[in-house]
Order: structure tokens, then sequence, then C-alpha cells
């Protein structure tokens, strides 16, 4: 189920990078995709570090 919603998050970034890319200028375009792939990472470093390692230790 967790891939699923994972794949379906990654499958609406791509598509409003792919829009972002044809609307707006190149240089609004290379800091808004970016900065949201960076913001993603660390939500998802954040939440796996809350969740998986706490059960391992």
């Amino acid at each position: 189920m967790q891939g699923a919603v994972l794949l379906l998050v990654e499958g609406i970034i791509m598509g409003i990078a792919i829009f972002l890319a044809t609307v707006l200028p190149a240089w609004v375009t290379n800091t808004v995709i970016p900065l949201v792939i960076l913001g993603v990472t660390i939500w998802c470093h954040g939440y796996y570090r809350k969740t998986f390692w706490q059960q391992i230790e």
C-alpha cells in the first residue's frame, strides 16, 4: 500500500514538473523543481527516521 501511495505522489510531482516546464520560464522551473525535490526528500528522511528506525532501536 505504501509503495502505491509513493508511486502516486511521484507521478503527481512529475506531472507538475512537466506542466511547469512547459508554462513557466526556464529559470523559474529550474528553481522550483529542485526545491520541491529537496522538500520531499527532507520530509521522507524525517518520516522514515521517526517510523522505521525507532522500530529497530
